[in-house]
């Protein structure tokens, strides 16, 4: 075989690699709204793996209502908080999850208001829930939908890229 058709052989090998090791998973958003319970001057990502964390985590992050169920046997709980912002007219719309090795890239859209809009004047904590079809996920990332940069990853992804 040619050194050319040989190269290209095994770039295309390795690209069907690469495209099999990432799948898009189904999600269901489980509760969105402007006012988690908690603030944060940064997008943050937090997983729940077992029923326990989810309660414990819906309390402190969410603070109203009751959970909605989830079986953790066939799923994974992700919760996306925006920064704290000035006014209402913010929110999170999940658009898509991606899994790798046990791991999930979600694309949210964040949506704000436009130039001139009339909005609430008042600090608002946007947030989004959902359900991942993974059972124990390994870590999270938040991507923005539109340019696909990284906006926020879970604690366990973050050590994972700082011992790198």
């Amino acid at each position: 075989m040619k050194p050319v058709a040989w190269f290209l052989a095994v770039a295309m090998l390795a690209g069907c690699a690469s495209a099999a090791a990432k799948a898009t998973v189904k999600f269901r958003k489980l509760q969105e709204g402007a006012y988690a319970a908690a603030s944060y001057d940064q997008p943050a990502v937090v997983i729940a793996r077992d029923a326990e964390t989810y309660g414990r985590i819906w309390n402190n992050l969410i603070g109203r209502g009751a959970a909605p169920a989830v079986d953790f046997a066939k799923e994974s709980v992700v919760f996306f908080i925006d920064q704290q912002r000035s006014t209402g007219g913010y929110s999170l719309v999940p658009a898509g999850v991606t899994l790798s090795g046990g791991n999930a890239v979600v694309k949210v859209t964040m949506r704000h208001p436009q130039r001139g809009n009339v909005v609430t004047q008042v600090l608002t904590s946007p947030f989004v829930v959902i359900a991942i079809a993974a059972p124990n996920l390994g870590s999270a990332e938040w991507v923005d939908a539109e340019d696909g940069k990284p906006v926020a990853r879970d604690a366990k992804a973050q050590n994972k890229s700082t011992a790198q």
